[in-house]
């Protein structure tokens, strides 16, 4: 007579226990201990990521204000440019009104209002070239800009330093 597998087995004294509370308390703790371990290494790590970059911004505005320079130089002087009112280039009817100043480097002279004339016409003269394509949008406006800029510049023979719009009115 064949005895089943099963009851030979615990015939043999082999008997399968439950695990006590003991043993369940100490593995709870165990995986209580390695998940409170992982949790901090991880927050470690998030604090290291967060500090990194407030010790660089601070780094970064320490730098900027011991380098900080005057643009332009000690002596300079803004004149007013007169009013541009002009047509633009193309078949459409478009008007623009251009109100800016110039920044001046060096002493103030007789001279600066007869230049700030000059750099008016060269102005209207410029802006009847462009046609209302070639200012459209931020990048087209910018475009403009830096041109005047330069127009300025050649005309004053470097002693404009900049050109300030106040205001660039298209119509």
């Amino acid at each position: 007579m064949a005895i089943p597998v099963r009851q030979a087995n615990r015939q043999a004294g082999d008997h399968r226990r439950k695990p006590s509370r003991l043993h369940t308390t100490i593995v709870l703790s165990m995986l209580t201990l390695a998940a409170a371990a992982a949790g901090g290494i991880f927050g470690l790590q998030v604090h290291a990521l967060v500090e990194k970059p407030r010790k660089q911004a601070d780094q970064a505005a320490e730098f900027q204000t011991e380098s900080f320079k005057p643009v332009f130089l000690d002596a300079a002087e803004i004149r007013n440019v007169p009013p541009v009112i002009t047509n633009l280039a193309g078949p459409h009817r478009v008007w623009v009104r251009l109100e800016s100043s110039i920044v001046l480097a060096g002493e103030p002279t007789a001279e600066d209002d007869l230049l700030a004339a000059k750099i008016g016409e060269d102005l209207l003269a410029f802006l009847r070239t462009i046609s209302p394509t070639d200012i459209e949008g931020a990048s087209g406006f910018q475009h403009l800009r830096e041109d005047l800029v330069e127009r300025v510049r050649v005309r004053s023979n470097g002693r404009a330093r900049d050109l300030v719009i106040h205001s660039f009115i298209v119509e």
